[in-house]
């Protein structure tokens, strides 16, 4: 009692049947059309696919920004990046500096070594206190030195190889 309600009228196939009925008189609820009906499952259909296409669109978005978070990124690394290797001693981040202390390290290590012993890279590193080989390495090519071919720094010209009209070769 108190429900709202209506009545619903069903068309029956009157032929073939014992009864004569053509039409069924069901009672149905009554008021807005969701209200205690069953949903159609054509509408959950709908509403899945919507769902599926939402959450897609939500990935490409969030591939977009995580693409352009990574550009900015990469711009930001690239705006603040250093340029080449420069040497953190200030004293090496000339030619004539970098070749006095390199020559100033390799005195120290004959005081060590003797006059007649052998002076290598490792040395000047562990001796004297100079820059690792690594070090030395970069700096070398920095200024145009070979590594193993322009050994020891006491045979290294004033000026360094390549200086054309008192230019560095570009150093950067």
């Amino acid at each position: 009692m108190g429900d709202v309600v209506a009545w619903r009228v069903v068309e029956l196939p009157a032929s073939g049947q014992i009864s004569n009925v053509s039409k069924l008189v069901i009672r149905w609820p009554a008021g807005m059309p969701e209200d205690r009906r069953v949903p159609d499952p054509f509408d959950k259909l709908v509403e899945y696919a919507r769902l599926q296409l939402e959450r897609e669109h939500e990935k490409v978005e969030h591939a977009k920004l995580k693409l352009q978070r990574k550009a900015l990124k990469l711009r930001r690394k690239a705006e603040t990046t250093r340029g080449a290797y420069g040497p953190q001693d200030k004293g090496h981040r000339t030619y004539a500096g970098y070749r006095a202390a390199m020559i100033g390290y390799e005195k120290a290590v004959r005081e060590v070594v003797g006059a007649t012993g052998q002076v290598s890279h490792e040395a000047i590193s562990v001796d004297a206190g100079g820059p690792t080989p690594r070090t030395q390495r970069r700096t070398m090519e920095k200024y145009g030195l070979r590594y193993h071919l322009d050994w020891p720094p006491s045979t290294w010209p004033e000026t360094p190889p390549g200086v054309r009209d008192g230019q560095l070769p570009n150093l950067s």
